[in-house]
């Protein structure tokens, strides 16, 4: 049974050992604030080891454009607490602006943009096939 904590923001849910989902709601409004309580909500899970993590985002999310002048993944990359990211954007603006973000902040861990959530699973459970073990 997948182990779920459910925010005003975003939902966190650990589908599988080390496979993380975090599902933003429709009505989210990216900002520097939410996305530290998201890093910190993946920290319940990945303090007992790094996980690879899908992160999907609802088409028409709005983002302050704060959201984009810092690297809110440092210190997990830094930490070595994720092993790979897939992040699922339907949406043509945000899948563009996210795979900019990645571009600009590189990290030590695989990311990758994606249109569609299966395929963003297949690629996960793939790098976690190929990752030495927790």
């Amino acid at each position: 049974m997948p182990t779920t904590l459910i925010g005003q923001y975003f939902t966190t849910v650990l589908l599988e050992p080390r496979l993380l989902e975090q599902r933003y709601h429709p009505l989210t409004r990216f900002s520097p604030a939410l996305l530290k309580e998201a890093r910190k909500a993946r920290e319940r899970f990945t303090r007992k080891g790094a996980c690879a993590l899908l992160l999907v985002i609802p088409p028409g999310i709005p983002v302050d454009a704060p959201s984009t002048n810092e690297d809110h993944w440092r210190e997990e990359s830094q930490q070595r607490k994720v092993i790979a990211l897939a992040v699922v954007a339907e949406d043509s603006t945000m899948n563009a602006a996210t795979k900019f973000y990645f571009r600009y902040y590189p990290q030590a861990f695989d990311a990758k943009v994606f249109a569609a959530e299966d395929e963003a699973l297949e690629w996960l459970r793939a790098k976690l096939t190929s990752a030495s073990p927790a």
